[in-house]
């Protein structure tokens, strides 16, 4: 019954979607027995995030659905289902160096999959005391060698090669589940966003499973936390303010806010400088100095910020529309047309920029798009 239902899998993983409609679409081949393969009519597609895959000779813009996980390789090329996932995907990460993907959905179920063949190649559940629980958050080590997955009870660091459990990480020191982890510092991860006054964040030694450092005094609820590229700090903001911590979980700076909270931020390499959205606005900061580099205000809510690989410029999605900045002085040589009202999520690779319509509660958009990240020309 095993190797019948994986043969099922993997042909149906060979015929690709092509109904017209892009990134998305809404036919999908099922196995048919004696019959071959069939197409099977399913609704249309809510895509909640887009990601770049940098390496290799072809652009791979992976797109997540509820239940389904899409790779679409290039201008002309048809997009590819990976299969495997039976409820709502909540996150997404790409191995780049392994050139796989790796997507945790609803029921406790993370699956990591081969970018060339788009073939399983790990199936890795969430299970706590003989019972599969829900996974919130996935994050990668920056090897590549290793996922961590934080679910109900506890999480997870798992071997990306042989899809074996390597270590538990318990949650101690917190009065509600937390819904977000990190790969932070060296060999260490961070838990947290419990949306309650006073929860800490955790940094759990991985060799050893234990808890190295609770980051407390935040003063109100942990918003998100974020880890820079050189991962040698940790970044964590609250309601009124954003704080830096050191690898030894002693607290370096703290930022505040003048009106209202961050809804997002991007940390530069060694925590030298933050980039905070807040509201309509968007600010950078010298977090050294704590002083404010440059502010720019917008007409509209900023939804999304995504940083260029080389770190040199800023993009930002507001709706309709999408502005690349100049990080050093916050000016706005290039902006991005054909953006739909409801883009909500965006990123940046060094060859292209990617944008779909996100998640909203339980509305999303329908659609994914690419462009050229110099010219600034829709694919």
């Amino acid at each position: 019954l095993s190797l019948a239902a994986w043969a099922g899998i993997a042909a149906a993983s060979r015929h690709r979607l092509d109904d017209g409609r892009g990134v998305g679409g809404s036919r999908l081949w099922t196995w048919g027995g004696r019959r071959g393969p069939r197409p099977a009519r399913l609704p249309p597609e809510v895509v909640r995030h887009v990601l770049l895959l940098l390496p290799g000779p072809s652009l791979a813009v992976w797109a997540l659905g509820e239940g389904d996980v899409t790779l679409w390789r290039g201008v002309g090329e048809r997009p590819v289902r990976l299969l495997g996932l039976s409820s709502a995907v909540k996150e997404l990460r790409i191995l780049q160096l392994q050139m796989a993907v790796v997507a945790t959905s609803d029921n406790g179920t993370s699956i990591i999959w081969s970018a060339l063949s788009g073939h399983p190649l790990q199936v890795l559940r969430h299970m706590v005391r003989g019972s599969e629980r829900k996974v919130f958050s996935l994050d990668v080590f920056p090897e590549g060698d290793r996922v961590v997955a934080l679910g109900e009870a506890c999480a997870i660091v798992w071997c990306v090669s042989t899809g074996a459990e390597l270590q538990r990480l318990w949650f101690e020191g917190l009065s509600s589940q937390p819904g977000d982890v990190r790969v932070a510092f060296r060999d260490m991860v961070a838990g947290g966003v419990t949306y309650v006054d006073n929860d800490p964040v955790i940094v759990w030694s991985v060799a050893d499973g234990r808890v190295a450092h609770l980051l407390e005094h935040h003063g109100d609820a942990v918003m998100f936390i974020e880890v820079p590229p050189d991962r040698t700090k940790l970044a964590t903001a609250g309601f009124t303010g954003l704080f830096i911590w050191d690898a030894d979980g002693r607290l370096e700076r703290r930022l505040q806010l003048a009106v209202g909270w961050a809804s997002r931020i991007i940390v530069t390499a060694g925590a030298a400088d933050i980039i905070a959205a807040n509201q309509d606005s968007l600010c950078m900061w010298d977090a050294r100095k704590g002083k404010l580099r440059w502010q720019r205000n917008f007409s509209e809510d900023v939804r999304a910020i995504a940083m260029h690989p080389h770190g040199k410029r800023l993009v930002v999605l507001t709706p309709g529309e999408a502005r690349v900045l100049d990080i050093g002085s916050g000016e706005c040589p290039q902006a991005l047309r054909g953006l739909h009202s409801d883009a909500r999520r965006m990123t940046a690779s060094t060859r292209f920029l990617a944008a779909c319509g996100g998640q909203q509660g339980i509305l999303s958009g329908q659609w994914a798009a690419v462009w050229e990240a110099e010219t600034g020309r829709r694919l």
